[in-house]
């Protein structure tokens, strides 16, 4: 049975999905959507989501995993622990062995979920029966992780 989801977009916001879709990188707003670009357009605080948006949040501070070896922002480590002390002890772990996992095998068995931009990907996992995602990017090979998302859609760490 499948489940249909309606969406409403704004003028702002379909306008974006088109130069999207002008750049090829989905074919239908369907597409779009399932893909995660709507979650990135609805928030207002993500009007920008380019290169430059990371060079800022990144701000030249990186460090790498001493057991999985990814590149991450100091930013991100904080924020993460600070996450986990809201939220859930276990969380932490799942995320590091999710990153762990992505720099493993290519080919894992995570829902990852290409966006607009070639070198960001959403990675899906469950957690506590609940779906969460992280978004991360590659850069020069490398593997970095940016946000994480959690099951009610809301973008931690903007």
């Amino acid at each position: 049975m499948s489940k249909r989801i309606l969406v409403s977009l704004s003028d702002y916001q379909r306008q974006q999905l088109d130069k999207l879709k002008e750049r090829k990188a989905f074919t239908t707003i369907n597409q779009a959507i399932r893909s995660g670009v709507d979650l990135l357009l609805r928030k207002e605080s993500v009007k920008r989501w380019d290169n430059q948006v990371f060079f800022e949040y990144e701000a030249g501070m990186m460090s790498r995993h001493h057991r999985s070896g990814v590149l991450l922002s100091i930013r991100f480590q904080k924020e993460l622990n600070y996450l986990v002390k809201n939220k859930a002890p276990q969380l932490k772990r799942g995320v590091w062995n999710i990153l762990r996992k992505i720099s493993q095998e290519e080919n894992s068995n995570l829902e990852v979920k290409q966006l607009e931009f070639k070198d960001y990907f959403l990675v899906g996992f469950v957690f506590l029966r609940k779906k969460w995602s992280i978004l991360i990017r590659y850069h020069d090979k490398e593997i970095i992780a940016c946000r994480i998302i959690d099951p009610t859609n809301q973008v931690w760490f903007e």
